[in-house]
């Protein structure tokens, strides 16, 4: 709802359309709003597709939209008719780059914590590792027992996803992977369930490395060098968010400067999205525009240009016909 609050700051009305792949989220969402906000301003409608379609062929003074890209592509081609200007906020392989000198147990912790967030369902959430040779292993050691220590007190240490559709799009990233899978792989499709999965070193065209995961599958990716990690990921579609773990400054700054990205933290993973003075947004495939705190108001109002004169001073020698006498005379005021 934060586009919302920040619609509604900036003087709009608002129409929400969630989305039809979380029915009950949907479902929630229409019969909240009109319950606790004014209904003349803020209108939920809920569909799939068509409806969708329907909405974009009205014309909006804007349209922000949060999901993959493809989609993304065509909410943009549905807005230009109406020349509706967009925000897109979508997705991508956001990487996490660990070099030799990083806190590794820290690092251990913020990953698995933000990959299991939702079931690793979320926009932000770190996609792969790309971790430097000499910690590679100790890293995904560390990894693989932060998980368990994690999930030890669930009876059931498996993460629910979304819907059918994506349980089987992750599972067969599981299967058809090229690399070696270190924890988890296990998945339950009655209940929609899979085990949180790290997997060590799948070729860079794997299946789980071609789009974004969004599902509790973490690839790690043995590096030589902090080089060679900007050129893997630089090789790729630009994404939502880079995470930099490493003891120097000047290195993260350096890395992060060379690797461009929607939004960048340094030793941790996807905060930079909780503090409302940093835009929010991505770059390239990974969406357009930026919004949270004042970026959103700036995002979803009009800064006009009005400028107001004084009738007291009007100057004729500004007015045709011009004599030689008024244009000498202009030449020396201008």
């Amino acid at each position: 709802m934060v586009p919302v609050v920040a619609a509604i700051a900036a003087g709009n009305g608002v129409v929400i359309k969630p989305s039809e792949l979380a029915p009950a989220t949907s479902a929630l969402i229409a019969r909240l709003v009109p319950e606790y906000l004014d209904s003349e301003v803020i209108r939920v409608v809920e569909g799939g597709t068509a409806v969708t379609q329907d909405l974009m062929a009205q014309g909006f003074d804007h349209a922000l939209f949060t999901g993959g890209t493809e989609i993304g592509r065509k909410i943009m081609a549905a807005a230009a008719p109406t020349l509706t200007p967009v925000t897109l906020e979508l997705g991508g392989k956001s990487p996490v780059v660990v070099l030799a000198d990083a806190d590794l147990d820290v690092a251990a912790r913020r990953i698995a914590w933000i990959k299991m967030l939702n079931s690793g369902q979320t926009c932000i959430a770190p996609d792969y590792v790309l971790a430097d040779r000499t910690i590679a292993a100790e890293l995904t050691d560390k990894i693989v027992a932060t998980i368990a220590a994690f999930r030890a007190e669930e009876k059931d240490p498996s993460l629910r996803i979304v819907n059918e559709r994506q349980f089987d799009r992750l599972v067969s990233l599981i299967s058809a992977t090229s690399g070696t899978v270190v924890t988890g792989g296990g998945s339950d499709r009655a209940v929609l369930r899979i085990e949180p999965t790290v997997i060590v070193n799948p070729a860079g065209d794997d299946p789980v490395m071609s789009d974004e995961i969004f599902g509790p599958i973490l690839p790690i990716i043995t590096v030589d060098s902090p080089d060679a990690a900007v050129a893997f990921v630089n090789a790729r579609p630009k994404p939502l968010a880079l995470y930099v773990f490493t003891a120097s400054q000047r290195v993260a700054r350096d890395l992060v400067d060379r690797m461009p990205s929607g939004g960048a933290v340094v030793n941790h993973v996807a905060v930079h999205c909780l503090v409302p003075q940093l835009p929010f947004g991505g770059v390239g495939a990974s969406g357009m525009g930026a919004y949270h705190g004042k970026w959103g108001f700036e995002a979803l109002s009009h800064r006009r240009a009005v400028l107001a004169k004084t009738t007291t001073l009007d100057v004729k020698l500004m007015y045709p016909p011009y004599t030689d006498r008024a244009i000498r005379l202009m030449r020396r005021v201008m």
